[in-house]
């Protein structure tokens, strides 16, 4: 039973001693913090021009935080811890035209929404995207009328001329896209027969009808 007493005795003066110690060094147990602050980051990516970029990657440092803009240029960033951080976004346009952006924003717990317009490094808009290249075509057709052999069909811009088979049939392979005339004599009447139309020549094979008629004499 004394020892009992006695151990109970230290045991209480060895928590009198630590309480003191606490108190005068001002140390006291951990609490656990309460939860820190978020808040939203939105971000509108945008060409040089203004318009909505789709598919982009914007990245949040630090936290790594990244996201793809949606077809309407649209990003959002939920629970992100308060403070600072460096926004980036970077892409190619009209296949060889970089551009990209970089900027310190704060977000605190209110959000903050930014457009994050992307530029070239020298700040030049980008050129416009190449036109596609049409490949050549060939423009023919058939000459109609009482003689449909032998032919003159003449064709401008550049005075290419080809004369018609059996059948009437005439042909300018290899041309460029563009709008042409074609024109047809032959002889017969009075002062000759002749026909003439405008032809629209794309990256397609196109083909025409001519129809013979006298030409009127001077």
């Amino acid at each position: 039973m004394f020892f009992v007493s006695v151990r109970r005795l230290l045991a209480t003066a060895l928590a009198v001693l630590l309480a003191g110690f606490l108190l005068t060094t001002g140390a006291a147990p951990a609490l656990a913090d309460p939860a820190a602050p978020t808040g939203t980051f939105e971000g509108w990516v945008k060409d040089p021009g203004g318009l909505p970029l789709e598919g982009v990657t914007v990245t949040l440092e630090p936290g790594g935080y990244q996201q793809n803009s949606d077809a309407s240029g649209r990003v959002l960033f939920t629970d992100l811890p308060v403070g600072e951080y460096l926004v980036s976004a970077s892409t190619t346009l009209n296949g060889d035209c970089p551009v990209s952006r970089s900027q310190l924003l704060f977000v605190d717990q209110y959000g903050i929404t930014f457009g994050l317009t992307l530029y070239t490094e020298d700040g030049e808009p980008c050129p416009p995207p190449a036109e596609p290249e049409v490949p050549a075509a060939t423009l023919g057709g058939l000459v109609w009328g009482e003689a449909v052999a032998g032919v003159t069909v003449t064709l401008q811009p550049g005075g290419l001329q080809a004369t018609t088979n059996e059948w009437g049939g005439f042909e300018f392979p290899g041309l460029a896209a563009g709008t042409y005339t074609l024109t047809a004599t032959a002889a017969g009447g009075d002062c000759g027969l002749t026909a003439s139309l405008e032809a629209v020549l794309g990256g397609t094979d196109s083909w025409y009808d001519l129809f013979l008629e006298p030409t009127v004499c001077p």
